[in-house]
């Protein structure tokens, strides 16, 4: 398989792009507060992307001894499905909050760049070693990347649901 680094660096600039303008849309007061039928604020959300795409577990790799997509396909059927519930790691666990607004859409900036410094300069094929994906094991960079893509999507998806909750719309649009 061969990456095309400028669609990959697109597409997750875009899954950023559009949860930072989700998060936008919300007022300072509804940014902290759950919604009607309880489970995360929007900025709780917001956290737990910002602490689950931090970085790659890459500061030791290998060359890989499979195909370097190996887990996308599944990985984005399972965080692509709205209709099961995930449950967040320990490790990634959102603060209670409250947050400052301005705070969480800089440092989703930030993580936005450093992927997409990652992708312009690394090489995605390679194996990290440093955390192994629950039932998957090691992943490459460049299924780590389309994780974060997935994972950024699906958590975009739960902004919207918040929003409507307290705007009562049928969908957000701009």
């Amino acid at each position: 398989m061969k990456i095309d680094e400028h669609q990959l660096a697109a597409s997750v600039t875009k899954a950023f792009d559009e949860f930072v303008g989700l998060i936008v849309k919300f007022d300072e007061w509804h940014i902290n507060q759950k919604p009607p039928y309880g489970g995360w604020t929007a900025a709780q959300v917001a956290d737990h992307i910002i602490q689950g795409t931090a970085g790659l577990p890459d500061s030791h790799t290998q060359a890989p001894t499979r195909k370097i997509d190996a887990y996308v396909e599944s990985l984005r059927d399972i965080f692509l499905n709205f209709e099961i519930k995930l449950e967040s790691p320990d490790f990634i666990y959102p603060g209670n909050g409250p947050f400052d607004k301005s705070e969480l859409i800089t440092a989703l900036e930030s993580n936005k760049q450093q992927h997409v410094k990652t992708i312009t300069n690394t090489d995605l094929t390679a194996l990290c070693l440093d955390f192994e994906f629950p039932t998957y094991g090691f992943l490459t960079r460049y299924e780590w990347l389309m994780f974060i893509r997935f994972h950024v999507h699906r958590h975009s998806h739960q902004l919207m649901q918040i929003f409507e909750a307290f705007n009562g719309k049928e969908q957000i649009t701009d």
